[in-house]
């Protein structure tokens, strides 16, 4: 019996016209494990995008005999973090999802990841890092098992993510050794310094500026009253947002 010929694929940098098919393509590609979970962009992709990195690319795949259909994406964003203390460009890649009722998943990673190797080799990105649900053993099996044309992956650290119940009222807290209160924009230098003091100390933890934290773009919907911070001596040694 012959093989059925399977559609011609096209991979592309996503732009406006792909936002609903990317929304879609989300909603309905949940990462696997003991709780499913879709990690959705409504009411619009690209608002998202550039709280990942200052630089952001989504690399779709459709098909050719229905161009309008999106059955891969893959994302790759860039930003400033610590490496070994240091301040380096480090390069995100994540939101791997392929049609679930598509089945050419290899393929489409293989060349998925080749248009994003094209986007690397015009950077100054030396390498990558991405998170995987533990249980997600799907994710794990494939990028890590060294398949060729796919990245090279290496498991570094286990993540830790805690939950908090934002319906309770937050609670007024005092301290004899510290002043605390709501910060206003005058104090985003501040509190820029003393993340990056914390933070330096952390392997890849974000390197976040002034100007980041002031940012509608890169800190969309976080504006400096949603800091409380601690200071003494009028430094700040403290910050919650």
């Amino acid at each position: 019996m012959a093989r059925r010929k399977l559609p011609a694929l096209t991979f592309e940098i996503a732009g406006p016209t792909h936002d609903e098919e990317l929304r879609r393509l989300l909603r309905e590609t949940a990462m696997p494990g003991t709780i499913s979970v879709s990690m959705e962009r409504e009411p619009d992709f690209f608002l998202g995008a550039t709280v990942e990195g200052d630089r952001h690319d989504t690399v779709v795949v459709r098909l050719d005999c229905e161009p309008l259909r999106l059955v891969g994406l893959g994302t790759r964003s860039v930003h400033n973090a610590f490496v070994n203390g240091e301040k380096r460009r480090l390069g995100y890649l994540g939101q791997v999802r392929v049609d679930p009722s598509y089945r050419r998943g290899m393929a489409v990673l293989k060349r998925g990841f080749g248009k994003i190797k094209q986007l690397h080799d015009a950077d100054d990105v030396t390498f990558y890092t991405t998170t995987i649900v533990e249980d997600n053993e799907a994710a794990r099996r494939v990028l890590t098992r060294g398949w060729k044309g796919l990245p090279t992956y290496r498991e570094r650290e286990r993540l830790v993510t805690l939950i908090i119940p934002a319906w309770r009222r937050r609670p007024e807290v005092h301290s004899s050794r510290f002043a605390m209160r709501e910060a206003t924009e005058a104090d985003l230098p501040r509190i820029a310094a003393c993340l990056q003091r914390v933070w330096s100390r952390f392997q890849f933890a974000p390197a976040w500026t002034a100007d980041d934290l002031a940012s509608a773009e890169r800190t969309r919907g976080l504006s400096p009253g949603d800091f409380t911070i601690a200071l003494t001596g009028g430094e700040v040694v403290g910050c919650v947002a």
